[in-house]
């Protein structure tokens, strides 16, 4: 089977499903899902981003707003189109338009294919509150298993007090690595690499445990680290995609989601809805 779970043993020693990532049979890429979490109303964001300022929360000054009912996949396509669309594909309004070729809901298009990232994580998911995902009862050939062992826990600027939560991040590498780097562990496949971490100028050894991505001509590195959040909600989690700046430019864009949406209030941006319509 293609399709691949990421669960990860957390610090009661449950087995907890994150996220799965589905291979795209006719086309280059996969999406990337996180149907194992109680939360379905969420809040998307594409927003601007700069590598040079220190990590942070999102300024929403810089972000156009938008609310689904539903959960979104993040969906890659290598040749440079990225966006978020429903889990049921029929409730979140997504694709391009036919005519000026623009994401149709939220999305990017790079000028570029986007198969040869090396500068970071080509996306990542965050989650906390491990209690509110579902229980894998035992892993089994399609369950990518992280217990303690596997977990990173020397992230500085990602840690400002306790480590509750995770941050899943996941790299792009063609398979020829692998001919020669691919190595065997107790819990699955890894390639050590050196890595350039989000959270200092240093780059490090990593082992990144290896999601195949069969009939194409590039595999996924998951790196698993504890972190912490600032979250208001008990559990939740977010995903963001990667980032696109024209040739020149230091001015990033990318797209985000948070589930459960926060609540900012009554004076809070206004946003507007990806839910489908019959119109749509």
């Amino acid at each position: 089977m293609s399709d691949v779970r990421v669960c990860v043993r957390d610090t009661t020693g449950v087995l907890r499903k994150i996220t799965k990532i589905v291979p795209y049979k006719q086309d280059r890429g996969f999406a990337a899902m996180v149907p194992y979490h109680t939360a379905k109303q969420g809040l998307l964001l594409k927003h601007s981003l700069r590598y040079d300022h220190p990590i942070g929360r999102v300024p929403l000054q810089t972000a156009i707003p938008f609310t689904a009912t539903d959960r979104v996949k993040l969906s890659i396509h290598l040749d440079g189109f990225v966006q978020f669309s429903g889990e049921d594909t029929k409730r979140i309004l997504s694709g391009r338009d036919p005519e000026t070729g623009e994401p149709k809901g939220i999305g990017l298009v790079f000028d570029h294919s986007i198969d040869d990232i090396r500068s970071g994580p080509l996306f990542g998911i965050t989650i906390w509150g491990t209690d509110h995902f579902a229980h894998q009862k035992k892993p089994n050939g399609s369950c990518l298993e992280f217990c303690s062992d596997d977990v990173y826990s020397d992230r500085p600027l990602l840690c400002c007090g306790e480590q509750v939560a995770y941050v899943l991040e996941f790299f792009i590498f063609p398979n020829s690595i692998l001919r020669y780097e691919r190595r065997s562990g107790p819990r699955g496949d890894f390639v050590r690499l050196l890595l350039p971490r989000s959270d200092t100028l240093l780059i490090y050894r990593h082992d990144l445990r290896i999601i195949d991505l069969p009939g194409q001509d590039h595999f996924l590195g998951c790196l698993v680290s504890r972190i912490s959040v600032t979250e208001r909600s008990p559990s939740g989690y977010q995903m963001s995609g990667p980032s696109f700046a024209p040739a020149g430019s230091d001015d990033f864009v990318t797209i985000r989601a948070f589930y459960p949406g926060p609540d900012f209030g009554p004076d809070g941006p206004e946003t507007q809805s990806i839910d489908r319509t019959e119109a749509s």
